[in-house]
């Protein structure tokens, strides 16, 4: 996900505030139709060969500074590997998840 945005030089999506998160959600909602599963979207944060914890990768401000918007009980660093930020899109509800990075999903740049 992240050379696809290089490739179209842009960045993944850096979430800063409660404006941001609901435009890149409509964003989400517009391009992928309603999940009957769980789908999970690729932002531009992350937490590998950090010790902060969660920053953005465009500049390497740590999420926790401003605005977060976890799912409940997120981060939670699954099996040891989740170093990577996405959506995780359920229902009618869409929050923050850590997932592992080499998963192949959809991306917002």
């Amino acid at each position: 996900a992240l050379i696809k945005c290089k490739e179209r030089h842009s960045d993944l999506a850096t979430i800063r505030n409660e404006a941001e998160n609901n435009l890149v959600t409509r964003l989400i909602k517009e391009i992928i139709p309603g999940p009957s599963v769980v789908t999970y979207v690729w932002i531009g944060g992350t937490n590998l060969n950090s010790e902060k914890g969660f920053f953005w990768m465009t500049d390497g401000e740590t999420i926790y500074e401003n605005y977060t918007n976890w799912w409940p009980g997120e981060p939670d660093n699954k099996g040891g590997n989740e170093f990577c930020l996405s959506y995780l899109w359920k229902g009618d509800k869409m929050g923050w998840n850590d997932l592992a990075c080499n998963d192949l999903q959809p991306y917002v740049c």
